[in-house]
């Protein structure tokens, strides 16, 4: 559930910085215009935060790390170099860290029930004895 939020929350940020400015023409140079001027062919990467629904595909290839380089380089030179920074640097530290955590969590969980399983076991056993 957590991690669901972060996604959402991420995708909604990333589509208000980056929705329609990842734009490119057939040389993959920046475009600062939005239509197509004097026949240019308009490229639009897969990754890209023009929806809902590609902002958290993306935010989600973000987070496990699939080319989430060639995303960050789009988003550098379409935009504000700042902006693009601090936008990967967020999603990829504090997602990491969720998803650390969730996972840890879990893993720790679990070894603590086969832990109690096995002592159970054992003052089963001594309990049998006497």
């Amino acid at each position: 559930m957590l991690l669901g939020i972060f996604i959402y929350v991420f995708s909604l940020l990333g589509m208000q910085l980056f929705a329609g400015k990842l734009k490119f023409d057939e040389n993959h140079d920046p475009l600062k215009i939005t239509s197509s001027e004097f026949g240019a062919t308009i490229l639009s990467p897969r990754a890209n935060f023009d929806s809902l629904t590609w902002a958290v595909i993306t935010v989600f290839q973000i987070f496990i790390g699939e080319e989430w380089n060639s995303v960050f380089y789009d988003c550098y030179r379409a935009t504000n170099p700042a902006t693009a920074v601090f936008f990967f640097v967020a999603l990829i530290s504090f997602g990491n860290i969720i998803m650390m955590n969730l996972f840890l969590a879990m893993l720790l969980g679990n070894f603590e029930k086969a832990s109690l399983r096995t002592q159970c076991k054992v003052e089963e056993e001594k309990c049998a004895k006497i």
